[in-house]
């Protein structure tokens, strides 16, 4: 239309505005997570369509070899308008994505719009890895905060949730007397990992056998939008697409690194503190034990690029994958495709709730890590180094994860500032970084905004895989976005 004179690119950028502005139009405002119970609750109540934000993939490679971005990514982007929470806008990164593109994203970002970034290097070799073939790998999205998805083709029918440090701390309590080396705990820990998955996956296996005998199953409304039921005459619920799909959501990944590297270096290396010791000391929640927690608090941590912790990091996750691998008999006929993925969505606050004081110096009922970040605090040197001990984890073994980087508004003032952060952003997805999604506040901008909620209508933060107006929080919720904005 453009070629014929019967368009102007303004034209052209008026309607994707108008797509956008509709789309935040009918699903409104809503906080799903944040708000529950809380005089503004912004529950089914006020909005019918509160839980159903639309997700918008830009940019990646393609299965036909064509640009990865075009006018038309350019025009999406320009149009982002970061005082709307929907649509959430999903780019899909890769090496030779162009400059132009990549900078009027990291702009967008910078502004705290409902933005992502997702890593084509990463993703698409974890979905052929776990059984996605290259074709159907290529055209990967993202949904629901972080949830992969191979559009029409694919659908989960399980969901395991894995709690690393509960793994952990299992294993480290079922030695008596003294632990004889480091690899016996890991041992234990993912013993503790493999009944769990093992379990998910025979369950899995059982529920296709069954199929055989209760196939077709009633036609879902779902059904006529994917590729496979209407033509197989079988619902999705019966394997009527191609991919059914178990999702295990990796969580508290930086929390059981901490445990690890602390166990190893007071109690395995340097003999500092007895097995017992530390024993005695968790289960009394470090009560009339300080120096103890000291120790755990000073040894190294994930995100501060030490390699003694980092290797922990490393070891723990190829440790998951292979079990994954493992149970879900990856490459044979009785193949389980299982998404890996390191997210904890805002779970990270209930199981933490759940479980007791930590070898890393965490008290009891404390959040665990969320999503692929270090411990809150944990990173001390820096957001390079925090960002050099990510990028080191296997993440072409991982199908999807959250990354909340949280950045004081003068670092990435300006055409300068801009520069910075476009060349910070892609030298970690180019040291193979997975993900990420930024909240560029200051905390008095918040604290000014929950004294003052009528100035401050607009005023967008980041969660997980979604962006939420701050003011149509609970206060308990406010108070932690600033606490996480403190910690940065």
């Amino acid at each position: 239309d453009l070629a014929k004179g019967i368009l102007t690119r303004d034209q052209a950028g008026d309607m994707v505005a108008d797509f956008f502005y509709k789309n935040n139009l009918i699903l409104g405002r809503g906080e799903h997570q944040m708000s529950g119970g809380s005089e503004i609750d912004t529950g089914w109540q006020r909005n019918l369509t509160y839980d159903a934000p639309q997700y918008v993939v830009l940019g990646g490679y393609r299965a036909d070899g064509s640009p990865v971005a075009d006018e038309l990514t350019g025009l999406f982007l320009e149009r982002v308008d970061p005082r709307y929470e929907n649509p959430v806008m999903v780019l899909r990164y890769t090496k030779n994505l162009p400059d132009d593109i990549w900078r009027l994203a990291c702009d967008k970002m910078r502004s705290n719009a409902s933005f992502m970034v997702y890593n084509d290097e990463d993703i698409i070799p974890a979905m052929q890895h776990c059984g996605i073939d290259a074709e159907d790998a290529v055209g990967y999205t993202m949904h629901g905060c972080n949830w992969p998805d191979i559009p029409g083709l694919q659908r989960e029918i399980g969901n395991h949730q894995a709690v690393l440090p509960r793994y952990v701390l299992d294993g480290l309590f079922s030695f008596d007397g003294e632990l004889p080396a480091i690899d016996a705990l890991y041992e234990r820990t993912l013993e503790c990992f493999r009944e769990e998955i093992s379990a998910q996956c025979e369950q899995i296996r059982q529920t296709r056998r069954a199929w055989e005998t209760e196939a077709p199953g009633a036609l879902r409304v779902d059904d006529c939008f994917l590729d496979g039921p209407v033509g197989r005459a079988r619902s999705w619920r019966m394997g009527g697409v191609r991919y059914m799909t178990l999702t295990c959501a990796i969580s508290g990944l930086a929390t059981a690194v901490d445990c690890l590297t602390a166990i190893d270096e007071l109690v395995v290396t340097s003999d500092g503190l007895s097995l017992g010791d530390l024993q005695r000391s968790l289960r009394g929640d470090f009560a009339g034990q300080e120096t103890v927690r000291k120790l755990c608090l000073r040894a190294p941590k994930f995100g501060q690029d030490d390699e003694r912790a980092d290797a922990h990091a490393v070891r723990l996750l190829d440790g998951v994958l292979a079990e994954i691998d493992r149970a879900g008999a990856v490459g044979t006929e009785d193949e389980v495709i299982v998404f890996r993925c390191l997210e904890t969505d805002m779970r990270h606050i209930r199981l933490g709730g759940e479980i007791g004081a930590t070898p890393d110096g965490r008290h009891a009922g404390q959040p665990l890590s969320e999503n692929t970040s270090p411990y809150p605090g944990s990173c001390r040197h820096g957001l390079t180094a925090m960002l050099k001990s990510v990028a080191k984890l296997p993440l072409t073994g991982i199908n999807s994860g959250a990354l909340n980087i949280r950045l004081q508004p003068d670092l990435v003032e300006g055409a300068v500032g801009l520069d910075r952060l476009t060349a910070l952003l892609r030298t970690y997805f180019d040291l193979g970084g997975l993900q990420t999604q930024l909240s560029v506040h200051s905390v008095e901008q918040l604290r000014e905004a929950q004294q003052h909620p009528e100035e401050h209508r607009d005023l967008m933060v980041r969660i997980t895989g979604y962006s939420a107006v701050f003011v149509d929080m609970a206060r308990h919720a406010q108070d932690e976005i600033i606490r996480r904005q403190e910690m940065a």
